[in-house]
């Protein structure tokens, strides 16, 4: 389902083909004015598929490549033309650092800057070419965090941010008008 919230509609759009138990949904978009878009899902694990988003009879879901990195739980965002695919879990439950970014145009995934510390079940958001993660739990004790950590897409660097006042996990993050929402 797609949701236009300046015309108040939603869109029922084909239906994932995988239809895992977890999952976690980006929206690519170069015009912010535009609601449609590409909608790229990275279904449990590291399977990959591409819907076109545009509602009616003409969405279709198609595979794409799949991640080097098998994980679930974990965040991504968008920036650019690229989606970044964050952190998460592998199957012991043991948090990643792991962090890959996906050309949209090329269909490939590619190895970046780690994070500073392995996260799982946390929040993303990009904005003005940074990707921002958001709380989650901890890679090592399993225990909540308050972290922020700020990844500069020109750079290819990690920095620590201001962490969020209360510890969180399975928490959700946008970025709007400047700000980023978690």
């Amino acid at each position: 389902i797609t949701t236009d919230f300046l015309q108040n509609e939603l869109t029922i759009m084909a239906q994932d083909p995988f239809s895992p138990g977890e999952m976690v949904t980006v929206t690519l978009d170069g015009d912010y004015t535009d609601i449609d878009g590409a909608v790229l899902t990275v279904p449990y694990m590291f399977s990959f598929t591409i819907g076109d988003g545009g509602g009616g009879g003409d969405d279709a879901w198609t595979d794409g490549t799949s991640m080097a990195t098998s994980r679930y739980l974990l965040a991504t965002a968008a920036s650019g033309d690229s989606v970044y695919a964050i952190g998460g879990w592998q199957q012991n439950y043991f948090g990643l650092t792991a962090v890959e970014k996906y050309d949209v145009s090329a269909d490939s995934w590619t190895t970046v800057a780690p994070l500073p510390s392995g996260r799982g079940d946390f929040a993303a958001a990009a904005w003005n070419g940074k990707v921002y993660a958001i709380g989650g739990y901890d890679g090592s004790s399993s225990a909540r965090s308050a972290s922020l950590f700020i990844y500069d897409v020109a750079t290819n660097q990690w920095t620590s941010g201001a962490s969020i006042s209360t510890p969180r996990s399975a928490l959700g993050a946008v970025a709007l008008n400047g700000s980023i929402y978690a």
